[in-house]
């Protein structure tokens, strides 16, 4: 007979609620196999595959994604925790212990010091400040919030007077990434930031205001140990999911369940047979007033009022599968054995998952790792096989391998070059099969994954990989800036080109008239402004080539308005060299009439 376990043995080490999740895991792996296949090798946008690794700064890649491409969002940001995170590669003893440790750096702005951090092997520091030069914090980016959503600066400003200027600066840095996040979420869409008490309070307030407070859906308390000595407060054991929609109409599986928690168990699965296998007695009756309902069975009747749920059949069919416990009492009663349970369907408090520990199988020594089992739930509730899952603090990439064993596709994003080696190794480990960096070669189901430094910012650029040659065409290549952004807006009147609708300018997106796939240059007289569905549309084409598919559509506004607005910078071409060139200037002029 097995014993119940101990009330503070964590949940999921209670060999029945092992049993308990195999069972559930086993009846989705069932439903998932009847789903229509799913090509999960083909590309997620133009120009951007699955399972594509971005090793930059996340601002960028999110501003060159289109609107409404992304299913889920995971994010597990810095926590403003003012602490400077061991690199989780290299030194001997770093390997052996994998410890997370306050690094004392000379002064604030070495903190910020590439050098710095790579000479103390810091693997990603935590620390946030409003000075000049600091890379997370630029005083433009409160301007460009305030166009977008006016409410956020004030909410920005608050929290530098009532907490601190590096909360400010925290602040910052968040909400113009979750602005670009709001943007590139579908309407199905939904997104869950993982934070802790440090800021969750203000980052709930900004995510009232960039998605709606009307979109909050739950604030979701995860347990990720179960006991902490804090001196004299009580123990810090949980973190939190601030979980919110792009609209009231998310994906949302409601098959997903928890495991019961102990106490439940001890409870009410309170049996156990002679396998050792939990389970609870249920009632075999039901109302029923029904005479052949009405009999007496292993010496039992079933009180007034009440009948047998099955017939004698049924009854018996259980009996011979030794179903059937009897009470004290002498009464028949049907046993449920814990792990045919789907568990109870999902609450805001998750004490079921463990943090991962030293010795877990899935443990990379990364600082900051969530295990495995935390993402597939978020992933398994809120998207569907086939969905786009993007997680833009990808570290050591729990998201992405989640996504990959729940056959999504994804985008992972990270600014260190360690982060992306532990990606690349935990890959591997899970998925021998998986091509990265093109190391393994002739799968016959063509799985890859992809290292860039950046994504296109147009769609009629290709994605470029990491190399040494395509940095320095990178670090040559034209960057818009927000004065040329404003320039190009005004001249069009803040239309988008492509189909006529008037687009807020953080909306919109740069876009070669001449694409650069077709040698159209980076130059101010061959830029326009497209909104994102135009410019995903447009990819290589010329602009009478997507009027004609936004009008085919019923998308085009006024051709007559955009075609004038468009030729008003005839001149502005034809005094520029590089647009008069032979296999140019016959891609942006447009036929007379």
């Amino acid at each position: 007979m097995m014993p119940p376990p101990p009330r503070d043995t964590p949940l999921l080490t209670s060999p029945a609620i092992q049993a308990n999740l195999r069972h559930a895991r086993t009846n989705r792996s069932r439903e998932r196999r009847t789903l229509p296949e799913i090509d999960l090798n083909a590309p997620i946008l133009h120009g951007v595959e699955n399972r594509t690794i971005v090793v930059n700064d996340n601002l960028p890649a999110l501003r060159a994604l289109p609107d409404a491409c992304v299913d889920l969002i995971y994010l597990d940001p810095p926590f403003n925790s003012g602490r400077a995170y061991l690199n989780p590669i290299g030194l001997a003893e770093q390997e052996e212990r994998g410890l997370l440790q306050d690094i004392r750096l000379p002064a604030p702005m070495e903190r910020r010091d590439p050098q710095v951090v790579q000479d103390r092997l810091v693997g990603f520091v935590d620390v946030f400040t409003m000075e000049p030069g600091d890379p997370n914090w630029k005083v433009e980016w409160i301007e460009e919030i305030g166009q977008v959503i006016p409410a956020l600066p004030p909410i920005l400003e608050g929290a530098g007077r009532a907490h601190s200027p590096s909360m400010q600066g925290y602040l910052t840095f968040m909400a113009v990434r979750l602005v670009e996040m709001q943007r590139i979420l579908k309407p199905t869409g939904s997104v869950y930031l993982h934070c802790d008490p440090t800021a969750s309070h203000y980052l709930k307030s900004i995510m009232d205001s960039v998605f709606g407070a009307a979109n909050f859906r739950n604030e979701i308390v995860w347990r990720r140990t179960s006991a902490h000595s804090n001196a004299n407060r009580c123990g810090a054991v949980h973190d939190t999911l601030l979980y919110y929609s792009k609209t009231d109409k998310r994906a949302w599986n409601a098959s997903v369940h928890q495991a019961y928690d102990s106490s439940y168990i001890e409870d009410y699965y309170r049996y156990t047979d002679e396998e050792g296998r939990r389970f609870q007695s249920g009632d075999l009756t039901v109302p029923s007033a029904a005479a052949n309902r009405r009999f007496e069975w292993l010496g039992a009747t079933p009180a007034k009022g009440r009948g047998w749920g099955l017939d004698l059949d049924g009854l018996e069919k259980l009996k011979a599968e030794d179903r059937i416990f009897i009470t004290k009492n002498g009464f028949p009663r049907l046993k449920r054995y814990l792990d045919e349970a789907k568990g109870m369907a999902l609450q805001d408090i998750w004490a079921d998952v463990q943090a991962v520990r030293s010795w877990h199988k899935e443990a990379t020594k990364y600082p900051t790792q969530k295990p495995l089992a935390l993402l597939e739930r978020i992933i398994e509730a809120s998207s569907n096989p086939g969905d786009v899952v993007l997680d833009p603090f990808c570290g050591c990439a729990t998201a992405c391998v989640a996504a990959e064993r729940l056959e999504r596709r994804w985008i992972g994003m990270d600014m260190g070059v360690e982060a992306y080696r532990q990606v690349v190794k935990r890959l591997r480990g899970t998925f021998p099969e998986m091509e990265v960096e093109g190391v393994t070669a002739g799968l016959p189901d063509g799985k890859r994954v992809h290292k860039v430094n950046e994504l296109p910012g147009q769609t009629d650029e290709p994605i470029r990989p990491v190399s040494e040659a395509d940095a320095d065409a990178a670090a040559s290549r034209r960057q818009w800036t927000l004065a040329e952004r404003r320039d190009l807006y005004g001249k069009q009147e803040a239309y988008c080109l492509g189909c006529g609708v008037r687009t807020d300018l953080r909306l919109m997106h740069v876009d070669h008239v001449v694409p650069s796939s077709r040698k159209g240059p980076d130059v101010m007289a061959n830029a326009q402004l497209l909104c994102g569905h135009c410019n995903l549309t447009k990819k290589a084409g010329t602009m009478p080539e997507l009027w004609k598919v936004t009008r085919d559509k019923g998308l085009l506004l006024n051709r007559r308005l955009m075609e004038s607005l468009y030729r008003e910078r005839d001149a502005e071409r034809i005094a520029d060299e590089a647009m008069m060139q032979p296999g140019i200037r016959e891609l942006w002029q447009l036929p007379q009439g």
